[in-house]
């Protein structure tokens, strides 16, 4: 018996964990570009974006833009987001960050929109 409770939390675990929500989301793929962890990236994004980037870019340049981009999200001190727009299979998050300036040595304050895809039953972030 102690057997199939074990089993049962471990499943649970995994299919709670499989089903992020639009703002995990976001903070999983903004983790994933800051370790440089292009694969979580490359699942965090949404099929149009991935169909786009390989029918405009080859692999080598899109794992040097996300190279590149680690190194910018690197840069990323906190942020936050809110849900701006909504409907059953896209929402358009707000995302306020503070990230640090290496010109001006100095951290400030931006922030950019952020659109999510559902997909099969996942968000994914559009590019």
């Amino acid at each position: 018996m102690k057997l199939l409770y074990t089993f049962v939390l471990v499943l649970l675990t995994y299919a709670c964990n499989s089903y992020l929500t639009p703002e995990e989301t976001v903070a999983k793929s903004i983790l994933a570009c800051q370790e440089g962890d292009a694969d979580t990236r490359w699942e965090l994004t949404d099929k149009a974006s991935r169909e786009k980037l390989l029918k405009d870019k080859t692999e080598d340049e899109i794992l040097k833009r996300f190279e590149y981009e680690a190194f910018m999200y690197k840069l990323i001190k906190s942020w936050e987001t809110e849900v701006i727009e909504q409907s059953d299979s896209k929402i358009t998050m707000k995302m306020k960050y503070k990230f640090y300036d290496p010109h001006s040595k100095k951290v400030k304050d931006k922030e950019t929109d952020i659109i999510l895809h559902l997909e099969e039953g996942r968000w994914k972030i559009e590019e």
